[in-house]
């Protein structure tokens, strides 16, 4: 290796099988400098991550990102519950230049196309989320194994033209308070005023090779402009494997300053070929899709182009009230709805929730859904041990 400070790691999955998953643990690589006998900076581009085996020989090296002090890096195949697997971190105490030219092969990279992001890996689009000029921010399109998996701002004949893609809505469900979902005045019944969920700034990017990443912060705006609360909002995209893809939401939200129960929704509209009943026409779909859950889980998998698609909705242990599965309906809408907590710490506070998409070929069973959330809402344990030279 390159680089001759080091540190290894010990990955256990507990009592969880584990496929294809994702170790990160924070690493204070400054103070790790300072104890290496040097003054310089910490590089991120001197550092590798390589599995071992129990001779200390590599074996692999893996893609790897360190993000806001957090190191994360992809632990390829499978793990059985109870295993563990060894892996070294070795990065260069000496001053090394930062790279010319970023090398972005095999990379999540962000565009900011000017009202809305793309994410991309390799030359392939994986999702787009639309942020400028429009009541609510939300993401379309989101691309499957064989195609897009949700729907549009358009396609009224099927009702509901308020629900398009994977998107955050706000609705006081008082006639008195506002109304950041369903964007008209004349959905009955009545919401509250229409008011708008108004992108202000993103106040942090990055990419690499194991997500993408953005953090945006939103004004809860009233039709007369008042903002009335206000939204902190991280988004990650990761591409675990070539058949599948994570969004994930981290929501931190202001107490709203409005009446009624102030209700929260996180939703996704599916593709119109993955329905199972089309309200438009009355009928069942003639090849309908699949609605399955689990106790934090729901997932919507149908017809998409040539394959067979599924998206799944997962609640996170850390969310009020958790655990809780989406409403799905036949028509192709999943949704969580959560109404802001009003016991005395939130109150002046602000209420975080997570939640994560997740993309992939097959229905749920065959996708193995219930590991994936499993993994999502139990990650891995991480140990480390000591600086060697």
């Amino acid at each position: 290796m390159s680089a001759d400070v080091f540190l290894n790691a010990v990955v256990e999955p507990g009592p969880l099988a584990r496929q294809d998953t994702i170790a990160s643990t924070s690493i204070d690589f400054d103070r790790l400098m300072w104890h290496a006998g040097s003054d310089s900076a910490f590089a991120p581009w001197s550092m590798s991550v390589a599995e071992i085996d129990d001779s200390d020989r590599l074996l692999q090296k893996v893609p790897h990102q360190w993000c806001n002090g957090i190191l994360y890096w992809k632990v390829p195949g499978s793990m059985p519950p109870g295993s563990q697997r060894r892996f070294r971190i070795s990065f260069d105490p000496k001053p090394r230049p930062k790279p010319s030219k970023n090398n972005l092969t095999d990379h999540i990279v962000l565009t900011d196309m000017g009202s809305e992001i793309l994410f991309s890996y390799n030359d392939q689009e994986l999702c787009r989320y639309r942020y400028r000029n429009l009541f609510k921010p939300f993401f379309f399109p989101v691309y499957g194994p064989d195609g897009n998996v949700v729907r549009d701002i358009i396609h009224d004949d099927e009702g509901h033209y308020f629900h398009h893609g994977i998107w955050v809505g706000y609705g006081s469900m008082d006639q008195n308070g506002a109304n950041l979902w369903c964007e008209s005045d004349a959905i009955l019944p009545r919401r509250g005023p229409t008011g708008r969920m108004v992108h202000e700034s993103f106040e942090n990017f990055s990419f690499g090779m194991i997500f993408g990443f953005f953090q945006q912060r939103l004004a809860y705006q009233k039709p007369d402009g008042h903002v009335f609360a206000r939204e902190w909002r991280t988004i990650r995209v990761s591409r675990p494997t070539d058949d599948a893809m994570a969004i994930d939401f981290e929501i931190k939200l202001q107490e709203p300053d409005d009446t009624g129960p102030r209700n929260t929704m996180f939703s996704c509209r599916v593709a119109s070929s993955m329905r199972i009943y089309d309200a438009a026409a009355r009928k069942p779909m003639e090849q309908p899709g699949k609605i399955e859950t689990g106790v934090a889980w729901a997932d919507y998998s149908g017809p998409v182009e040539s394959g067979w698609n599924g998206v799944a909705m997962f609640d996170h242990p850390s969310n009020p009230d958790f655990p809780k599965a989406p409403s799905a309906s036949d028509y192709g809408l999943m949704s969580f709805s959560r109404t802001y907590p009003t016991t005395d710490n939130y109150r002046g506070a602000t209420v975080t929730y997570r939640y994560r998409v997740w993309i992939h070929r097959y229905d749920a069973q065959k996708a193995n859904v219930q590991q994936v959330w499993e993994d999502y809402a139990y990650p891995c344990l991480v140990t480390l041990s000591g600086l060697n030279s």
